[in-house]
């Protein structure tokens, strides 16, 4: 049974501690800065001991592994103190809010040879894994990322900090899917607003052409459209696969495991248990690795540092 340490529990968090209660881990110790919380949560999952000082809990423990599912603004430094551990770490996306603070991880994880795998469940969604098995010849993809801010900005539990970086906290999500489907990038021209609208046409090494449209305050749902060779692949929602031939269409939901669960979030945390199970040394596709998380990041701030020229 691997032994791991979870760092945080909030929302997201109990997402996770729900795929671990059905995988063989076990939650060796949980830290919360507000310890009563986690003391809640016990109550649901076994949690093992509970900290409010998670260098404590480093400190007195013995893991296989650690997961980092705190809070956006705080995530690159709890990360870079678990790397001292020098077991595998899941920890929940984005890896930072810069690319600064992503290469920061990036760096150390290179340097004590440490597995880092940030969690874009989406890439393990049964939707997008059906996606990917579809598409035959790319032709183009079309992203668009609408944002409910007016909504999002009157939550308490997201602080400036976190409004300031939402591009990266919560673009990183279609952006990522983009560059899962398209490949590497070649070329990108953008044309955004900062925390207005975000747009981006992007051609791949391959030859794919993508564009890229995140338009703030838009009640729309994120979709997805691939166009290949012979097929439209269509997912609006994301939960939702629509394929489209010259046969007809086949309509696709979510699977079993992504109606019980946070889609896409049972493969991924599957993925990383085995993974540790295997000793695998490196974070392959689907599953992203810190370096392929940095990318990303990358890629997006040549949208954002568009943005804030305007």
């Amino acid at each position: 049974m691997i032994r791991i340490g979870v760092l945080g529990t909030g929302d997201i968090a109990v997402k996770h501690l729900e795929v671990f209660s059905e995988l063989d881990v076990e939650i060796v110790a949980t830290y919360n800065r507000t310890k009563s919380r986690a003391e809640k949560l016990a109550e649901k999952f076994q949690l093992g001991k509970i900290y409010g000082d998670y260098k404590l809990m480093l400190k007195e423990n013995k893991f296989d592994a650690l997961c980092v599912f705190v809070a956006s603004n705080i995530i690159k430094d709890v990360t870079l103190d678990c790397l001292d551990y020098n077991v595998p770490i899941l920890m929940e996306k984005p890896a930072g809010i810069s690319v600064a603070q992503g290469k920061e991880i990036l760096e150390k994880a290179d340097e004590k040879n440490i597995p880092v795998m940030v969690g874009f469940n989406r890439r393990f969604m049964s939707t997008i894994m059906k996606a990917k098995e579809e598409m035959d010849e790319l032709i183009s993809i079309n992203v668009e990322a609408p944002e409910r801010w007016n909504q999002i900005k009157q939550k308490p539990k997201f602080n400036e900090e976190i409004l300031a970086s939402w591009f990266y906290i919560n673009g990183c999500h279609c952006l990522d899917l983009m560059k899962y489907f398209g490949g590497k990038i070649k070329t990108i021209n953008s044309n955004s607003e900062y925390q207005k609208y975000y747009r981006a046409n992007v051609e791949f090494e391959e030859g794919v052409i993508g564009q890229y449209q995140s338009v703030y305050d838009n009640p729309g749902n994120w979709n997805i459209t691939l166009i290949t060779k012979n097929k439209k692949i269509s997912l609006n929602p994301l939960e939702k696969i629509t394929i489209t031939t010259k046969e007809g269409e086949q309509v696709h939901e979510l699977s079993e495991l992504d109606t019980k669960f946070k889609p896409g979030f049972f493969l991924q945390n599957k993925y990383f248990i085995d993974s540790i199970i295997k000793n695998r040394e490196q974070i392959s596709q689907p599953a992203v690795g810190i370096k392929e998380a940095v990318e990303l990041m990358e890629f997006m701030k040549q949208i954002e540092s568009d943005s804030k020229s305007n």
